[in-house]
Formats: structure tokens, C-alpha cells, sequence
């Protein structure tokens, strides 16, 4: 006698996926992947407003978007989206969407566009509003900036930081997260270039909200009388480049009119975060989905996501999570770092020794500290104090 039955072919297969579901269930790390980049469920009580840097479905990225269509740009960083549960996501439109082909001016160097297609493609991503105040959104002239901003309200999406006036262009996007609600303030440096070719907006000119007290007096005290956190969502800094003199004194100018929290982008590569004093500052969040190749050194190209999260009135402390968003690795699909990745990169943007620092799980945590007399205020976001010789 044999000590097992014999049994059709069929219910071999079955006991045999019997057992493999055994040995899956005494065993689960046989089958566990790799742990993934999520930001951590909010308390009771607290909502979050999500903050991204430079977006352009254009120029490189323009053949994947023609074959797999712009939804594919956010594929991989999708999930890492969704887990922020945030009332709204934040973005830099980097450059204008329109179906304007002559360049403004017609000898700068870098010029972008996207395709009006483009917009629905940020709204389906869960993008709810973009700053138009940067370098490339009078790339195609005032009717393509005005294009732009039409093609996003059509998508659901309500752009800021540059419009048809001055009054346009200084509104703040104004964000209910919870019980807090949130006004973002978008602005520009004022480049060489764009302020002699009149990129400010005016009175009778469509334009841009620069960090000049032109714009940043009426914005300002507008911010504060909407909302009881105002965030300063500027464009500014070095290409590629760690943090600049300009933006260290335009945060104090920042801060000084009445900003909470300042976030910047434009340098494509992320820089370091902090403190001004005693209010939070990240200098600079990097790309997020930016359809250039880029110029990143080796060990370098990621951005951030920040997570700003508030509860009653104030910000409870942000959230920082790093992607990465060099094209010669992620062709054009920006992804969440890996969290050895993240480990490594949070630690060297936000060192282990800031006050109210630190990181869990890939994610970094600041936390904003008690507010100090204006005599002992010191930065620990910007570049250290030089030494003397």
C-alpha cells in the first residue's frame, strides 16, 4: 500500500498550492517586498496642505507623454501622494501651458511649454494648485501666461503668484485644511533679465509677484487677514547650487513682513532646510516632475515633498520626503527614494543636530520650537557663518 492516495493531476496542483500557502504563512518574509516611502498617518485632529517643487510636462518628457499620456509622469509617485491625505497639493508650474509657439524673448536660452493636454494630467495627480511666478511662465509672451492660467482653471486647479494685474498676481491661494486654514503667498527673485523685459505684474500688465515690497505689501497683509498660516512659496536660488546670499536676505524680508514658513524652489536639485530665527524654512524643495534632462552630479537629483501638517490654527510641524527626480535614472518618472536613499539624503539637507529634527521611517520631521527673544534667534538653515583666518 502506498502511504498517500494517488490523485488526479488537477488536485496535485491544489495541494500543492495548499502547501506553498503554508510555507507563505510560516515564512512571510520569504514574500515580503521592500518597505516603501509613506508619510505617516495624521493625528486626531490635524490636516496637511502637501508642497512640491518645479513641474514641467514638457520638452524632454514630451515623448513618454505622447505614448504612454501625461498620467504616466506620476505612475511611480503616485502612492507616495496619496498617503500624505492632504487637503491640497502645492506645485511650481514651470513654464507656460499653451499652444503659443513665439518665444519671449526670443534669445533666451532655455524656453519652455507644455500642452494644454497637460493640465487635466496635473489634476488627475491630485495637483490643486500652481505658483506661475518663476522664470519660464512668460515664456511664450503675456498670452501664454494667460493661456496658462485658463488651461488650470478649466482642469480644476486654481493657479497664483502672477495673473492678468498686479491684483491678480498678489492674490493669495487661500487653502482650508481642517479646522486651519492656510494662505500661500507665490512669488519670484527678481532676475536680471525679467525685470528689464518687464515680467512684474502691473496696475495694466499682466506679469509675475516678485519679492520687491511692490507686490509683497499688498500680498502680505492680505495672507494674514485671510488665514492663520501664511506660507511664502517663492522662486528663487542657484541652479544646481547650495543656498544663496539672495535668499537668505529675502527671507529675513519674507519673515519680516509676516510669513509663517517660506518654501522655496527653482535650484532643480533639493537644498537644506531649517530654521530663520524661530520659523521654519526650506530653501529649496527641487524638482518634482521636470521634463528636462538635467544636470545633476553623480549621488545627487532628488527633490522633496513637505508636508506641512496643522492643527487649530498653527503649523504642528513639517514632513520631508525625498524623490528622486534625475531623469538619466528615472526616464521622466520621478519616484520615492528608497529609504536608505532617504536616510542618507535627509541627513545630509537636514543635519541630525538641528533643533526639532529628525527622521523616521525615510521621512524627516521638523517640529517648530518654542519662539525665542529676537536677541537669540540664530539660522541653522542657511550657510554657516564664515570663520575668520
Amino acid at each position: 500500500m502506498t502511504p498517500f492516495p494517488v490523485v488526479p493531476r488537477r488536485g496535485n496542483r491544489a495541494i500543492a498550492a495548499l502547501v506553498f500557502g503554508c510555507v507563505l504563512m510560516v515564512c512571510p518574509a520569504c514574500h515580503d517586498e521592500p518597505e516603501e516611502l509613506r508619510f505617516p498617518p495624521l493625528r486626531r485632529g490635524e490636516a496637511a496642505v502637501l508642497f512640491a517643487g518645479d513641474i514641467l510636462l514638457g520638452d524632454h518628457a514630451s515623448t513618454l507623454i505622447a505614448r504612454e499620456g501625461g498620467d504616466a509622469i506620476f505612475d511611480k509617485v503616485r502612492p507616495l501622494l496619496r498617503s500624505a491625505r492632504a487637503a491640497a497639493i502645492v506645485g511650481n508650474q514651470e513654464g507656460p501651458i499653451t499652444l503659443h509657439e513665439k518665444r519671449f524673448p526670443p534669445n533666451k536660452k532655455w524656453n519652455y511649454g507644455a500642452h494644454p493636454d497637460t493640465s487635466s494630467a496635473l489634476a488627475r495627480a491630485g495637483l490643486t494648485h500652481l505658483s506661475l511666478a518663476n522664470n519660464h511662465a512668460l515664456d511664450r509672451g503675456q498670452p501664454g501666461l494667460l493661456d496658462t492660467a485658463a488651461h488650470l482653471r478649466a482642469a480644476g486647479i486654481v493657479p497664483f503668484g502672477a495673473g492678468a494685474n498686479l491684483a491678480e498676481a498678489t492674490r493669495p491661494a487661500v487653502i482650508t485644511a481642517g479646522h486651519t486654514t492656510v494662505a500661500v503667498v507665490g512669488t519670484s527673485h527678481v532676475w536680471k533679465p525679467y525685470r528689464e523685459n518687464a515680467w512684474g505684474a502691473s496696475d495694466s500688465r499682466a506679469g509675475l509677484s516678485f519679492n520687491r515690497d511692490t507686490y509683497l505689501r499688498p500680498a502680505l497683509p492680505s495672507a494674514r487677514k485671510a488665514a492663520d498660516v501664511v506660507v511664502l512659496f517663492t522662486h528663487w536660488g542657484r541652479e544646481y547650487k547650495d543656498v544663496a546670499e539672495h535668499q537668505q536676505r529675502e527671507a529675513d524680508l519674507l519673515f519680516g513682513l509676516g510669513a509663517d514658513i517660506v518654501i522655496g524652489h527653482h535650484t532643480h536639485e533639493a537644498q537644506r532646510f531649517g530654521w530663520r530665527g524661530d520659523k521654519p524654512v526650506l530653501w529649496s524643495l527641487g524638482n518634482f516632475a521636470f521634463g528636462s534632462t538635467g544636470r545633476f552630479k553623480a549621488g545627487g537629483g532628488y527633490g522633496l515633498l513637505a508636508r506641512m501638517v496643522v492643527a487649530a490654527g498653527h503649523i504642528r510641524r513639517v514632513e520631508l520626503a525625498p524623490i528622486l527626480v534625475d531623469n538619466n535614472r528615472v526616464k521622466f518618472q520621478s519616484r520615492p527614494a528608497t529609504l536608505d536613499e532617504a536616510q542618507a539624503i535627509l541627513q545630509r539637507l537636514g543635519p541630525v543636530n538641528t533643533p526639532g529634527f529628525r527622521i523616521e521611517a525615510g521621512i524627516g520631521i521638523l517640529e517648530p520650537r518654542p519662539r525665542r527673544s529676537p536677541g537669540s534667534q540664530v539660522d541653522l538653515g542657511a550657510n554657516p557663518p564664515r570663520q575668520p583666518r
